[in-house]
């Protein structure tokens, strides 16, 4: 490194507020497992004569298979199955500052002690369906004998709402590899069909306590172990090799947990890989394999950040005048890095830890110790730390203004892990990118500690306009999960501002309000509005859980955590007028609350007289009404799209009266097409995204959702969006001119909703969007979606259908 040039300034590292008189009068990593080195029983490509490489057709059906297997509940069922060993975790350990490592031990064990009842549901269900499906013809049964012969199963004993739901779902995939399974017949015979199933069903029976054990270990550690998933093991056997080399490579990530879908992946894989595999030593490989990550260490970086920042808020405050907190800052730095993205590129140098640990040592040093600890600790409580939390005793504040130093600190480490090398590299740049990287965090985290003169000279050191208030670590007392803002804010919110605010899957906030609180469309709503910033390995269950006080949450329910929607630059300035408490975060942040961001902040809206609208779940928790959802499948193996437009139940009824009343056609379609065009917009357009599943024979699980269209131009995407409004539009319209009825009868259905199904066949440009998406050169001229309207075909379904 360079010699460091004069050290910038910063009105923080000069606090005239936080004078000497002042503070007197106010007193592991698991290794990565090795590929297998058995013969795959599948040939990765073959040669055509042109020379052109394809995949095979056996690959081909693997691949389609898996992509079928794929069902977004199935997600919402393991995340809630999540949320159930988490609150366990949470409730006997959270509050126990132990190593991490002795905690995690006794938490497994007890959580596998826990979920043993599911894990021996499922193995004697796979068991007994195994010895079933021997005795049966599977040639002569038609899907409806399979749907009846899997859903006679039923647990032995009776299990929590979120085990009995993981139960149903198991069967829901078995039940599709059963209906495969009647195409196997035809190839391979009745025989050998009936021993692959026996063989899968079997071998997966000793699947289910490892997968469960990885359940377990996510809920405790919130991050995904650095192993080689065994997605990326079978698309290196399936010949994907090149999808592997552009996977973006674990570099600790940003997101506060994993993504839950690759529980459901790895589930799936194994499942057809296990199906597909004729080979009982190829089974038991893999099986081996699974197993023997599952016995590999696990590191533990939030317990370990947790641990750290504990150790950090209590050595501050011990700091007596003149001490130097530098040891402290060089103790905790190691901790955040792991959590931060990029943040592995410090290891190894130790000169650059030290640099950052002596630099940013020096800006906290007005803010620590027993000097400076009562002023701080007096500046939260001025900012409100008493009007979120009711009991805080002055102790409390005390620690929490430990706990704004150790949270700036934190922001700024992981503002600067994310910087280029080359100011890495140079001390003299990199002690400007540092001082800023401070100042964005003290604006963050600290109470306003400056002089007025500083404020009006540098209006970006304040978030916000006429709001004293800051962001305080939560709860005040045990493990920290998240941070929420000390004003609870008022706020008036019109009609126009409720459509104009987007909450997940694009949804306005007023068909919110209106079908899941059962509030009126047409008038301002008066709301407290409570807001809250994501800590890393949390999740939003813990945020609803540990808001006691606050009518509405206090609880893990989906009904509950499900009101917590993302305080984004345009909500916060819309609902709040200050822009500046929104944070900006990239899509997959905004598709659903599975996986949420670290900083990510959220706002729940407090408001008199709301009740939540509950719909029964059998088998599941009760949950929220669903609002009104666009999913699109394209199925290249069908050639064919499908579009899957669900009505919430409140638009579902408004459209059976206007047909009903026979009001013209015109008006029930524009009752439609804002909804459809909205949805087709953002599940095509929208960056990665869960409203699109994509069967294509070249295509791992990881990149079928949405992933994959990243790299098809705008303008193909675009065209495809106008095209397909202007066909769902005949499509509807002729169906709602013909079978009227059809609609009104699902609609009287006792479910939630219903779900317009709609199939094109024969679409012309799709042949080459699917070469397209093979990374093949073609010529864009010829994903021309505009040449021939496609066969549509129209169901209504009762209730919520995505596939």
């Amino acid at each position: 490194m360079s010699q460091p040039a004069k050290t910038s300034q910063s009105p923080f590292l000069d606090v005239t507020s936080f004078s000497a008189p002042e503070a007197e009068t106010n007193q592991e990593h698991a290794l990565p497992s090795a590929p297998l080195q058995s013969v795959s029983p599948f040939v990765s490509v073959y040669e055509m004569e042109d020379g052109e490489e394809r995949v095979d057709p056996e690959s081909e059906e693997f691949v389609q298979f898996v992509s079928e297997l794929y069902d977004e509940e199935f997600d919402e069922a393991v995340f809630e199955l999540v949320t159930e060993a988490s609150e366990l975790y949470d409730n006997q350990f959270v509050s126990k500052y132990r190593h991490p490592a002795e905690q995690a031990m006794e938490a497994e064990r007890i959580l596998e002690a826990h979920f043993s009842p599911l894990v021996g549901e499922l193995e004697v269900l796979l068991e007994t369906m195994a010895d079933d499906i021997d005795r049966r013809d599977l040639e002569a049964m038609t899907e409806t004998e399979i749907d009846a012969f899997i859903d006679h199963y039923a647990p032995s004993q009776p299990l929590s709402p979120a085990f009995e739901n993981i139960f149903g779902w198991a069967k829901k995939k078995v039940k599709k590899a059963l209906k495969k399974g009647i195409d196997w017949v035809k190839k391979k015979g009745k025989a050998l069909a009936k021993k692959a199933f026996r063989f899968a069903l079997k071998k997966l029976k000793k699947y289910i306590k490892p997968w469960i054990k990885k359940v377990i270990t996510f809920a405790i550690k919130k991050l995904p172990k650095k192993y080689q998933p065994m997605a990326q093991i079978l698309a290196k056997r399936l010949g994907f090799q090149k999808e592997i080399e552009d996977q973006r490579a674990f570099e600790g990530g940003e997101d506060t947990v994993g993504e839950i879908g690759q529980f459901q992946q790895e589930f799936d894989l194994m499942l057809a890989n296990l199906l597909f595999s004729e080979d009982e030593t190829e089974q038991e490989l893999m099986l081996a394999e699974v197993i023997s990550e599952d016995r590999q260490p696990a590191a533990d970086p939030v317990g370990d950040l947790d641990y750290a920042r504990e150790r950090f808020i209590e050595g501050v405050l011990e700091l007596e005048e003149g001490d130097d907190p530098t040891p402290l800052v060089e103790n905790f730095i190691p901790a955040i890095l792991p959590l931060v993205k990029l943040g592995i590129r410090f290891l190894g140098r130790p000169k650059l830890v030290n640099f950052l640990a002596k630099y940013v040592a020096r800006l906290i040093k007005r803010f620590v110790g027993r000097k400076y600890v009562r002023p701080l600790s007096k500046a939260i409580v001025d900012a409100g730390l008493r009007l979120i939390n009711l009991e805080a005793t002055e102790e409390d504040a005390i620690r929490a203004a430990g706990a704004a130093v150790a949270t700036t600190v934190e922001d700024t480490i992981q503002q600067v892990a994310t910087l280029p090398d080359y100011v890495l590299d140079d001390e003299e740049l990199l002690e400007g990118y540092v001082l800023e990287a401070f100042e964005q965090a003290a604006t963050r985290n600290l109470p306003e500690v400056l002089p007025e003169e500083a404020y009006l000279k540098r209006p970006d050191l304040r978030e916000t306009k006429g709001l004293r208030a800051t962001w305080i670590l939560q709860p005040l007392r045990g493990r920290k999960f998240y941070k929420k803002y000390s004003r609870i804010l008022n706020a008036k919110l019109s009609p126009q501002k409720l459509r104009a605010v987007k909450t997940y899957g694009d949804i306005p906030l007023a068909e919110i309000m209106q079908e899941q609180l059962g509030l009126s469309s047409g008038k301002d709503i008066e709301a407290k509005v409570h807001l809250y910033e994501m800590l890393p390995g949390a999740m939003l269950p813990q945020i609803s859980k540990n808001e006691q006080n606050t009518p509405g949450l206090g609880m893990t329910a989906n009904y509950a955590y499900s009101q917590l929607h993302p305080l984004t630059p345009e909500a916060a300035g819309i609902l709040l007028g200050q822009p500046g408490l929104g944070r900006t975060m990239s899509p997959e942040y905004l598709d659903n609350r599975r996986v949420t961001g670290i900083g990510q902040r959220f706002y729940y809206l407090e408001i008199p007289g709301a009740r939540a609208r509950m719909i029964p779940m059998a088998g599941a928790n009760a949950t929220m009404r669903r609002c009104s959802t666009v999913k699109i499948i394209l199925d290249f193996a069908r050639q064919q799209i499908r579009v899957c437009h669900f009505l919430s139940e409140t638009k579902a009824q408004d459209i059976a009266v206007k047909l009903r009343r026979q009001i013209p056609l015109g008006v029930v379609m524009t009752s439609l097409s804002s909804g459809i065009e909205s949805g087709l917009k953002h599940a095509l357009t929208g960056g990665v995204c869960s409203h699109i599943k994509i069967i294509h024979e070249a295509m791992m699980p990881q990149n079928a959702r949405g992933a994959a269209l990243m790299e098809v131009p705008p303008s193909v995407k675009e065209n495809l969006v106008m095209k397909l409004k202007e066909w769902l539009g005949k499509g509807l319209s002729h169906y709602f001119r013909e079978q009227p009825q059809s609609f009104i009868i699902a609609t009287e259905d006792p479910t939630d909703g219903v779900t317009l199904a709609i199939t094109l066949d024969n679409l012309s440009g799709l042949p080459a969007l699917r070469d397209a998406l093979k990374r093949k050169t073609i010529d864009l001229r010829n994903i021309d979606f505009s040449e021939a309207m496609p066969e549509i075909r129209v169901q209504t379904i009762p209730g919520y259908y995505g596939e």
